[in-house]
Parts: structure tokens; sequence; C-alpha cells
């Protein structure tokens, strides 16, 4: 299941963290050898694979719509970041309105 030796010649993944235990639930059902590193990279897990393995651990990505990111190049996920921005906009509307409204209601008042 989960092995350490020599893992410099290993195909590596970072899988976000919360991908984590579907990713290793899928591993562990195609009976793919993988090491986790106990370091956590932000948002990011560091799995290694044997290159052998590489077209399985592919394949489980693909099927399962799991983030990740090949270890030298580090991208947030679009999706998510988006879903912040519609937020971060929602609150600022918000908080636009209800200065609005409040002049409005101390312009009625002072008159």
């Amino acid at each position: 299941m989960k092995t350490e030796d020599n893992i410099e010649n290993h195909y590596k993944l970072m899988i976000s963290f919360k991908d984590k235990i579907l990713f290793e639930s899928e591993l562990d059902k195609k009976e793919i050898n993988y090491y986790v590193e106990n370091e956590y990279f932000g948002d990011k897990v560091r799995f290694v694979f044997l290159d052998s393995d590489h077209k399985k651990v592919d394949n489980i990505i693909i099927n399962n719509e799991i983030v990740a990111t090949v270890e030298s190049n580090l991208v947030s996920d679009f999706n998510d970041q988006s879903k912040m921005v519609k937020l971060y906009l929602i609150i600022a509307f918000v908080f636009i309105a209800i200065i609005f409204l409040l002049a409005l209601f101390f312009n009625f008042i002072m008159t």
C-alpha cells in the first residue's frame, strides 16, 4: 500500500485536501501502491506513485474529477477561486445596499 523507498524517481502529484479521502479510497480499490507525505502544502497533499501506475492514477483523477496538480505547477483550482470571488461580491453588494438604505433613512428623518 504505502511505501517510501526511493521517492525521488517516482511520479508525484499534489492533491487538493478536500479530495484526499476519495483519492485514497480509489487508490486502495485499484490496489495502487502510494506514499503520502505528512507535510501539507497549503490546501494540498503530496502523493508519490510508481511510474508504472501513472495511467491508472490519471484515470482515477479524470473519472472522479479530482483536483490535482504536478508538483512543480501549484495552481489553485479556478472553480474554488471563482466561488470565493462571487462570495466577496455578494458581501460587497449587501454592504453597499445597507449603506444606501441607511443614507435614505437618515435623509428622510432629517427632512
